[in-house]
This record gives C-alpha cells, structure tokens and sequence, in this order.
C-alpha cells in the first residue's frame, strides 16, 4: 500500500467509518459442528465460557493444544441444528483434525463448509440502515456481539451477525457461495460501498485485531495475542491446555504481547521489521498500514514486557514509533 492513500482509499474508507461500506472475507474457514454433544465438547476444547450460550449467541475463543499453545483463534456462533466456527482462511484441516483426535464416544459431527459459505462484513453508522434494506430480518434486536439472526434477502436466505471486532461495528452476512454476487448488488442497491482490501486491512489494524498466520501462530499463547477479556474464560471449567493458561494468569504476565505502534514519520514499516529500545531489540511488527485515523503509520507488532507498555517511545528503521493503546485508535 502507499504511504499516502489515494482518492479511492480514502473515500471507502469514510464509508466505512461514516456511512456503510462492505466486504467479502474471502475464503474465510467456516466449520459446522453437529451432533447433541457439540456445545459440551467444544466446551472443553476452548478457553471460552460456551455451555451457558444459547441458540442465537457466540463468542470468541482459542483452541489450544495440550501445552497452551494457540491451535486455532475462533469467533464461535450456535445456531439451532449447529454450531458455527469462524476463522481465517485454510483453517479447517488443522483445526478438525485436532478437535477429531479428542472425540471418544461424544455425538459429534465436523465439517468443513468453507467451500460453500460466504461471509460479508457490512460496517459503518448506517450498516444496520442498509442491512434492513436488503434482509428481512430485526438487526436492532442483536444487541451483543455474536448475536445472530436468520434472514432472507430476496431467494439468499443466511444469518446476519452482531460484529463489533473492528471499531466501526457493524454485521456479518452469512450467505451460500453461488448467492454472494446477487446479495453484494442488493447491498449496492442500498447505498452500502464495497471496500478494497487495503481499507479492510487498515480498519483491523486501528481496531487491534490480530490475525492468526498474520500477526501470531501456533508458537504463541493466548495471552500474548492481548484478547483476554473477549476470548479468554477463567473461571471456567477445565479444557485442554488450561493448567498453562491459568499458570501465566497467576503469574500476571507473558513475556510478549501484541500492541499498537504509531510511527511519527510516514514511511509504512513493512511486516517483519525489527523494532528497538534503545541498542536492544524488542520486537517485530505484524501487520502495518498508513492509518487516516492518525493521518500516519500504524501497526501491530509483537513487543517484549518492559518495553510494550503504553507511551514507549521505540526505533526502527521507518521511524520512531510510540506503543498506544487500541482505544485512543478509536477516538
């Protein structure tokens, strides 16, 4: 991406954040787990609360592997006949391979629908304006995120879900994969803007979401990726690889953890630059984009404790970069 936008990156971007803009999560993993024993399964595979979810609620949660460590990072949603897990593209070998070596005698049923499931994120102010436009469907009763719906939009019927991961907010339309040009001209019709992939990512780089394969992988813990208060229970019951996280909660730190930089120059430092305090390396950045937000770079970057906290000024070779906080990239 340059680093200084162009007319066209600019004005998706304001419908975005002003107005209604959209976007397909292409190839986006999508698994269906069936069977009278998912939600109690799943249950004691994530680190999230999933028993006392209801038909039409969800969450965000890590499956982790007997050592802690991050097999998959999922946004769950239960439907009546299923529950849905929701990830970044190619996940779904990995992460059904790993749930079937646990299934003994549990009724269970995964599998991979990625191939037939499309998924639009609408976002903006005026995305629940166009969302009752194109779906017959009550978006004002979602009221917390991972709610979810049914709707029917002309013949493409799917779910609308409750979506607040990136700060302008907005909805997920879930649709089959023959249908999603049809429902992304309906969405036209409505005066809701589609937007490149450059917004998209600038968007989830403001809001602080990570990405797994993106900005942390299966060497990291949970913790580390800074989604406690969303994706982390600890009151729950046991689940594999709890004894490690519930240590490191204890403990009261990890000795890396995502953050937020901005750069005071204007170069956009690329994924993999080294980040310094000093003569010392610190860390490495993620995911960078020029933000409109600051009118300059920002990323995500993978920080050591003792040089991650709020207001450390850090080197690099695009500049120095200051560590804030996601809430101030959402003033």
């Amino acid at each position: 991406m340059p680093n200084h936008p162009d007319e066209d990156f600019l004005a998706q971007y304001q419908s975005a954040t002003s107005g209604c803009g959209f976007v397909q999560l292409e190839n986006w993993t999508t698994i269906s787990v069936q069977g009278k024993d998912r939600a109690s399964f799943l249950h004691n595979m994530c680190t999230n609360e999933i028993h006392k979810l209801s038909t039409g609620e969800g969450c965000e949660a890590f499956f982790t592997d007997v050592n802690g460590k991050i097999v998959a990072h999922t946004f769950v949603m239960l439907r009546e006949d299923e529950i849905v897990l929701l990830t970044v593209p190619n996940q779904a070998e990995q992460i059904v391979g790993h749930l079937e070596r646990y299934v003994i005698r549990e009724d269970i049923q995964l599998q991979d629908d990625s191939q037939q499931s499309a998924w639009l994120a609408i976002l903006g102010p005026k995305a629940n304006q166009a969302i009752a436009e194109v779906a017959a469907t009550k978006v004002v009763e979602l009221q917390r995120s991972w709610q979810s719906n049914p709707y029917a939009a002309g013949k493409v019927t799917g779910v609308v879900v409750r979506f607040d991961l990136v700060w302008p907010q907005g909805f997920l339309l879930r649709c089959p994969n023959d249908s999603v040009e049809q429902l992304t001209d309906s969405l036209g019709r409505s005066a809701a803007n589609r937007i490149a992939e450059p917004v998209w990512t600038a968007i989830r780089i403001e809001s602080g979401l990570p990405l797994f394969g993106v900005d942390f992988d299966s060497s990291n813990l949970p913790q580390e990726v800074d989604r406690n208060t969303q994706a982390i229970n600890f009151n729950k019951g046991c689940y594999l690889g709890q004894e490690t996280i519930a240590r490191i909660d204890a403990l009261g730190h990890v000795n890396k953890q995502i953050v937020g930089l901005q750069f005071t120059g204007k170069a956009i430092p690329s994924p993999g630059t080294k980040v310094a305090e000093g003569e010392k390396e610190v860390g490495t950045i993620t995911s960078a984009c020029w933000s409109p937000k600051f009118d300059a770079p920002f990323a995500l970057a993978m920080v050591r404790r003792g040089s991650n906290e709020l207001g450390k000024k850090l080197e690099s070779n695009s500049g120095e970069a200051t560590v804030v906080s996601f809430s101030q990239a959402v003033l």
